[in-house]
């Protein structure tokens, strides 16, 4: 969002925007923003300072570190900006919006905290139930060994 400095007012202003995904290029392998989402934005100018809180909520598509399906992760969280300015300046806060969502992205992405993951030997999906090979009741292997 583009915020011309010598247009804020005195008691601060509100503004809503609109961030399409491909803007912000905020795609990686396991994590992508599949739809635009808003940030409701409140600024504030005290001299030589421009305070920005940004209402951030957007939905990732993650793919589970554990058990490889698709779900759904949400970032809601508010951010807090400080610049220091000239009245001719235009802030563009639309990066810092971008850094701030790519660190909120989970470190291990996962479906759910307790999610099964993937079968060691057949591969099977364990939150579906029993994989294929039973292997959780043959443990120790092709000896039987436990």
């Amino acid at each position: 969002m583009k915020i011309k400095v010598s247009s804020i007012p005195e008691a601060g202003e509100r503004y809503q925007e609109t961030y399409l995904p491909q803007v912000l290029d905020l795609e990686r392998f396991d994590v992508k923003v599949n739809r635009p989402f808003n940030v409701n934005y409140h600024i504030l100018k005290e001299g030589e300072e421009v305070f920005v809180r940004a209402e951030v909520k957007v939905c990732l598509e993650i793919i589970c570190a554990r058990c490889l399906d698709k779900a759904e992760f949400i970032i809601e969280k508010d951010y807090n900006f400080t610049y220091r300015v000239k009245p001719t300046d235009i802030l563009d806060t639309t990066e810092d919006i971008r850094q701030e969502i790519i660190l909120d992205y989970p470190l291990k992405p996962l479906c759910k905290p307790d999610c099964l993951g993937l079968c060691p030997k057949c591969g099977g999906n364990l939150n579906r139930g029993e994989c294929r090979c039973n292997l959780n009741q043959n443990w120790g292997g092709e000896n039987g060994v436990t």
